[in-house]
């Protein structure tokens, strides 16, 4: 059993097992439970103790088992493993059934408890305890075996323990240890964002200085270390950043971040895992060049063109911080650009928002690829809007073409957005031309919403003038607009038609009555999506088209229980609040608790919707955002909100 303890620790380390396992099952055959001395069982047990010892010898062979392939070479090495047929259609070993059993009571308990919770509601007396339900006694009875089901349950124990969790910074932080000994590497990324959205902070922090001090070795380092370690960078200390980022140029020396146990992946989804991690503790280690100079390497020395790649090094350099790096530096990006953009247009895109350049045209050079590059320069302000009456008859042809298909029952996910194409056009030109042939799309309730969406939301937030006629057409199709269900639809959308409705209340199509209708029926949505598009859509408004009423809406939103709802409302109140009356009262101190959560996404929006605006600070908000300054944290929002702070002086 000690010898199986090792080899399942050297699996979870990445190190070869297969030899332990090996000697362990040898060792194991040459056990004679007959020649055991007996020893005292349990009053409640009716077997003799031979029987336990053989169950335990089963049990031992089945972890044995489960940790060497059934067509490796040292399988054979091994005597008394069960065979293939008996794995697939035999018995379980008792250890396995025992857990399943124990797992099955503890699910059923939670969802019981749940039950109780979520119904309930009138009753202020909890009977039976607690109802914290836990999986550790089943975790850690394969732990004891190494069976290498126990990734299976430390995944299990670990999501368990983050639904029940009030918070705690010690039961966050272990869930984040269990998910990357479970290897869960999608799971550990949906909690690490939360995490970093909505606090406790800490456990990230936490979790990364154990990292720090016992993984840092290029065969320890894997992709899920890292993971937490690029989530974590700004909540570290420069010095502990930089401990960080020698490791992770230790680990793509030795080959990059080694395969999750029982799994592949290919090597450069590997090492852009590293790569990022790489340029985000970079960023707090003043170690921005050193990143710039080995993804520029990785360029020139590999001559890797292929899409994935091209990916992998974008997404680097998107987390890269471009400002602190030298002239001759920012220089050599500007050449790749010119020589990959062909090979590389991911990569050529990130190069020219960085460097404020102006990005070379496609290489396919097809009118339609010409027509979208302009369009993009156009609207980011980088040249003259050279789009032609040609240009907006293809752009004619592509909405006609998707709304015939609708029309018999086709639709193609994904690719260019003629929608968007056409309103991009639109905004970018001024023309008129196109409004007839773009309302008759988005008004066709055939077209599925994710073909109209990025064009009703490109206008919502666009200084564009609408004809008279295509005007009319909308307010016609308004209520279809927002309730009617398109064909296509793979999942249940949110009711009214998110950004058909901001589309429609910025522009004035519906009346006042229906556009605070429609945001009170998503903001009481069980969804917390439904609520964060009522919020986005009050945000907008606000912006845009501030109706009186809306703080009311907006203020219930900005105490939401998920991060993203209150993060956007919070822009909405910062735009809204008014000294004059009683809400814009509540709306302040609501904006004072925003600021001061533990959590970067929230305080960061509510700070960058700050520095937009046009007046002086109340002084007690003032003092907030310098309380924020000094002890957040993030480095990053304390970054922000010195910057908000120096904007509006001390004073």
């Amino acid at each position: 059993m000690l010898l199986q303890q090792k080899a399942l620790r050297m699996r979870d380390a990445g190190k070869p097992h297969l030899a332990v396992s090996a000697e362990a099952g040898r060792a194991l055959s040459n056990v004679a439970i007959e020649l055991c001395s007996s020893f005292e069982m349990g009053p409640s047990v009716s077997h003799s103790p031979y029987v336990t010892l053989e169950r335990m010898r089963d049990s031992l062979q089945y972890a044995i088992g489960s940790l060497v392939p059934l067509d490796a070479p040292e399988r054979q090495q091994i005597p008394g493993l069960p065979s293939r047929q008996k794995r697939v259609g035999g018995q379980e070993a008792s250890v396995t059934v025992r857990t399943a059993r124990s797992r099955a009571d503890s699910y059923a308990e939670y969802v019981r408890n749940s039950f109780i919770r979520e119904f309930d509601t009138r009753s202020r007396v909890i009977v039976g305890g607690t109802g914290y339900v836990d999986l550790f006694p089943s975790v850690l009875s394969l732990e004891l075996v190494g069976d290498s089901t126990v990734y299976l349950a430390r995944r299990e124990l670990a999501l368990l323990r983050l639904l029940q969790s009030p918070g705690n910074e010690d039961d966050l932080a272990d869930a984040l240890r269990l998910l990357r000994q479970a290897a869960a590497k999608n799971d550990l990324v949906l909690v690490l964002r939360r995490l970093r959205d909505a606090g406790p902070l800490s456990a990230i922090s936490r979790d990364a200085r154990q990292i720090l001090q016992r993984r840092t070795s290029p065969d320890l380092l894997r992709t899920v270390e890292l993971q937490v370690l690029e989530a974590a960078a700004d909540l570290l200390t420069p010095t502990e950043a930089r401990s960080g980022l020698e490791a992770i140029k230790e680990s793509l020396a030795a080959g990059g971040p080694p395969d999750l146990p029982g799994m592949w992946q290919l090597a450069v989804l590997r090492r852009e895992v590293a790569w990022r991690a790489a340029a985000a503790l970079g960023n707090m280690c003043n170690g921005e060049t050193e990143v710039s100079e080995m993804l520029l390497a990785e360029l020139k020395t590999e001559h890797r063109d292929h899409q994935l790649f091209d990916t992998a090094v974008h997404r680097a350099l998107s987390v890269l911080d471009w400002q602190p790096l030298p002239d001759d530096e920012k220089m050599a990006w500007a050449a790749i650009m010119l020589s990959h953009h062909d090979r590389l247009p991911r990569v050529t895109s990130v190069i020219a928002d960085r460097l404020g350049r102006t990005e070379p045209p496609p290489a396919d050079g097809s009118s339609l690829n010409l027509l979208i590059h302009n369009l993009n320069l156009a609207l980011k302000g980088q040249a003259r809007n050279q789009t032609s009456i040609e240009g907006a008859e293809l752009v004619r042809e592509m909405l006609e073409d998707v709304r015939s298909k609708a029309a018999r029952g086709e639709y193609s996910f994904g690719g260019i957005s003629p929608g968007d194409v056409a309103a991009g056009f639109i905004v970018s030109t001024g023309s008129r031309d196109l409004w007839e042939s773009l309302a008759a799309f988005l008004t066709d309730i055939r077209v599925p919403r994710d073909a109209r969406t990025p064009a009703f939301e490109r206008l919502a937030r666009a200084e564009v003038l609408m004809p008279q006629e295509s005007a009319e057409l909308f307010r016609a199709h308004a209520q279809q607009l927002l309730y009617d269900e398109s064909p296509f639809e793979l999942d249940s959308p949110v009711r009214p038609y998110p950004a058909a409705l901001r589309f429609l209340a910025v522009f004035e199509l519906l009346e006042d009555a229906d556009v605070y209708a429609a945001i009170a029926t998503m903001a009481g949505d069980s969804g917390a999506i439904g609520r964060r598009e009522a919020a986005v859509t009050a945000a907008i408004l606000a912006h845009k088209r501030p109706l009186p009423a809306l703080l009311a809406l907006v203020l219930p939103l900005a105490c939401d229980g998920n991060p993203e709802v209150r993060a956007v409302a919070g822009r909405a109140l910062v735009l809204l609040q008014s000294p004059d009356d009683h809400l814009g009262v509540v709306a302040h101190r609501r904006i004072m608790d925003l600021l001061a959560e533990d959590g970067i996404l929230v305080p960061m929006v509510v700070l960058r919707e700050l520095g937009d605006l046009s007046v002086a600070l109340p002084s007690s908000l003032r003092r907030r955002v310098e309380e924020v300054s000094k002890s957040h944290s993030s480095q990053l929002v304390r970054a922000r909100a010195k910057e908000v702070v120096a904007q509006f002086g001390q004073g």
